[in-house]
């Protein structure tokens, strides 16, 4: 499930292109960081040896297509508009 979740996050963030006229953060950002703190939350109680349940292993894979994702479109965008995105997409990675 969690290999499925990784490839199809990889594959909808490189297919991404439009942003929203308010410059929010796209859905799948919101959705993919939804199950990224359910997969985080349950990680103590993995059957995965302890390094392998590192937040660095398991949610490196899901952000770092995203944070592609979010540079790619927001330099597709004028400068101000992309740093407006950026920042809302940061924002939501952060919490």
């Amino acid at each position: 499930l969690y290999d499925t979740l990784v490839q199809n996050t990889a594959q909808e963030a490189r297919a991404f292109s439009s942003v929203h006229p308010d410059l929010g953060a796209p859905s799948i950002l919101h959705r993919v960081i939804n199950q990224a703190g359910r997969i985080a939350g349950s990680a103590d109680t993995s059957l995965l040896p302890i390094e392998e349940r590192t937040s660095d292993a398991l949610l490196k894979p899901l952000v770092s297509p995203l944070l592609e994702m979010c540079q790619r479109v927001a330099s597709s965008l004028s400068a101000e508009l992309g740093y407006v995105f950026l920042i809302n997409c940061l924002v939501l990675l952060r919490d």
